[in-house]
Formats: structure tokens, C-alpha cells, sequence
């Protein structure tokens, strides 16, 4: 049955290598939906790059993202596992460039960090550092 409700878009950002927990956040998100949409008016839309996102030409890859997806969301839930992800012009990776976005604008920012040991062969030991140096002010902002 039909019902009014409040759209809050949560932008799901991660690397390629954390697909699954992107998926599992989805997921979440649904079941939420599910639960409590209906009874609150409230209704929350997952949107990652996977789902959301459209080829372009013009500017880099990122700034288009940014564009189509993230500049339009409230929150955003971020996942790191093994990979930082693709640099940008402008920050480490894609991830980091949108929580940058997030937390200048004063949006919600949710950050989490596989504790796993990574299921890739190679663990790059560049990719370690970056994810450290990443963490910290993550971590002082209060991410």
C-alpha cells in the first residue's frame, strides 16, 4: 500500500575490494526500510557507484560521482578493507575524497575498517600505510 514518507539518501562508498560489506549495507538499509519506513515516514535509499552511477565524459571519474551521487545524499556509511581505492586529483582515493565532501559540508559520516585479515593474495604494504594515514584524521574528526 502506498504511504508518504521523507527519502534520506545514504551514499555506501568503499573500494572494490569491499563489495560484499557494500552489499551487506544495503541490505541493512532495506530491512530497516522494511521494519520501520511505513510506521515512520521515513525511508532511507542506499546509492553506491555500483547502482547509481552513469558513464560521463567531461571531468574525472570522481568529480562525475560526485555530481550524480554523493553531492546528493545526507549521510554517508564508507568501508575500507585491504585497499585505500584509486587515488583522485584531489585526495588518496575516491572513498576519502567523499568523506572529505561529507565532513566539510557537516554531513553524517560513518566510516568502518575490515579487521579481517584481507582475502587477497597480496597485501600491498603501500595500501597499509595509506589506510593508516587515512584512519588518523578520520579518527580525530570523530568519523
Amino acid at each position: 500500500m502506498a504511504f508518504d514518507a521523507t527519502v534520506f539518501p545514504i551514499l555506501i562508498a568503499g573500494p572494490s575490494d569491499v563489495t560484499d560489506e557494500m552489499d551487506a549495507a544495503e541490505l541493512a538499509v532495506s530491512n530497516w526500510n522494511d521494519g520501520h519506513a511505513t510506521a515512520m515516514g521515513l525511508m532511507m535509499e542506499a546509492r553506491t557507484w555500483r547502482s547509481h552511477a552513469s558513464p560521463e565524459l567531461g571531468e574525472d571519474a570522481q568529480a562525475i560521482l560526485n555530481r550524480q551521487m554523493g553531492d546528493h545524499c545526507d549521510a554517508i556509511i564508507a568501508m575500507f578493507g585491504a585497499r585505500m581505492g584509486t587515488p583522485t586529483p584531489r585526495a588518496l582515493s575516491g572513498t576519502a575524497e567523499e568523506i572529505d565532501r561529507f565532513v566539510t559540508v557537516g554531513k553524517r559520516v560513518m566510516v568502518y575498517f575490515r579487521l579481517a585479515r584481507s582475502r587477497e593474495k597480496v597485501f600491498r604494504r603501500s595500501n597499509t600505510r595509506r589506510l593508516k594515514i587515512s584512519r588518523e584524521p578520520c579518527a580525530s574528526r570523530g568519523c
